[in-house]
């Protein structure tokens, strides 16, 4: 049985690559043109952050979560490898979903607990990244942050549909290095809480006007 088993996901895992990958495809061609429409009108600094690239994304319809895949593919290919969907991205929460299938399975027949803190790692790290771009482009003050630890408690086992989302009200503002956390929660197709996912974020803040007058010290030196 686990033989004829292997062999299912063996022909079906390459269909399923070539689908996302056409969907992929179409979805970046469509959300191009909204992209390089926003840089006209709000400006390449603003239109090529992280949250406006996905909002331009999710702007064109059914197909531009495909073309949000393709971004992941490239710029996380790690995350990618389980295939999370994003549905929603604001400035408060950031929501995504898996979908079982046969390769994020686990010896128990459930989604696999790496798979689980993968995508509630990507639904946190999205939300806090697209802050801190956004953040970067609009502020005088510099960010850059880094997650130094990931803790998971699972509640039951996962199957089915699996959608994480993060809440994110503030994030540290002040100048120095700031030790933060982002909470993703997992839910079901049946809305039970199956694992949360906890990141554990360093962000170090600077003032850009003293970080450059910094260098220009040392240029000078």
């Amino acid at each position: 049985m686990l033989g004829v088993l292997g062999f299912f996901r063996w022909v079906v895992r390459p269909v399923d690559k070539l689908w996302m990958m056409t969907m992929s495809v179409i979805g970046t061609t469509l959300a191009v043109p909204v992209v390089l429409t926003k840089m006209a009108t709000i400006g390449p600094k603003l239109a090529l952050t992280s949250g406006e690239i996905v909002r331009s994304f999710n702007s064109v319809p059914y197909f531009g979560k495909y073309g949000m895949q393709a971004m992941v593919h490239l710029i996380a290919p790690y995350t990618a490898s389980i295939n999370p969907m994003l549905d929603s991205l604001s400035e408060t929460r950031a929501q995504a979903y898996l979908v079982e299938r046969p390769w994020l399975q686990n010896p128990f027949n459930s989604v696999h607990a790496v798979a689980l803190t993968n995508l509630g790692e990507y639904v946190s790290g999205l939300i806090v990244t697209s802050r801190m771009d956004y953040l970067n482009a609009t502020s005088t003050l510099k960010y850059r942050g880094i997650i130094t630890k990931l803790e998971t408690e699972f509640f039951k086992k996962s199957r089915g549909k699996i959608t994480a989302t993060c809440d994110l009200e503030v994030i540290p503002s002040t100048p120095g290095k700031h030790s933060f956390q982002a909470l993703s929660k997992l839910y079901d197709g049946n809305n039970n809480h199956v694992a949360t996912v906890t990141a554990y974020w360093v962000i170090e803040i600077q003032d850009k006007a003293s970080s450059s007058s910094n260098k220009k010290k040392k240029q000078i030196s």
